[in-house]
């Protein structure tokens, strides 16, 4: 590559970086429903708990175990949360309430 051609190769680079960037802030900034709360049904059957996550990778990692009927009132549903290894469940850590806000974002309390 002649010398020449470094300005073209730096703004293309550029131009990719800043393209990789915008996706990244619009993937990172999808809608969230700030108004949903957890009614005073639900806190009352449930203690507050520090924040985590769930992380799967090539279905390795933990999930949310969704079962029973969502609340009338608010929306939340009781869940476990689960281990994973190859789509097969192997650790439950606990039984949750938990009201989903957005894609993948989510508020959860441990149930009493």
């Amino acid at each position: 590559m002649s010398p020449d051609n470094y300005p073209n190769v730096m703004l293309l680079i550029a131009a990719i970086a800043v393209g990789l960037l915008l996706c990244l802030s619009i993937w990172n900034h999808r809608k969230v429903d700030k108004t949903k709360r957890f009614c005073s049904a639900c806190l009352a059957v449930t203690e507050s708990i520090e924040g985590g996550s769930t992380k799967t990778i090539n279905d390795f990692g933990t999930k949310i175990k969704t079962r029973g009927a969502k609340c009338s009132s608010c929306g939340s549903q009781e869940a476990t949360i689960a281990t994973t290894l190859l789509w097969v469940s192997v650790i439950y850590s606990g039984d949750y309430r938990v009201l989903f806000v957005g894609p993948y974002r989510y508020l959860i309390r441990r149930l009493k």
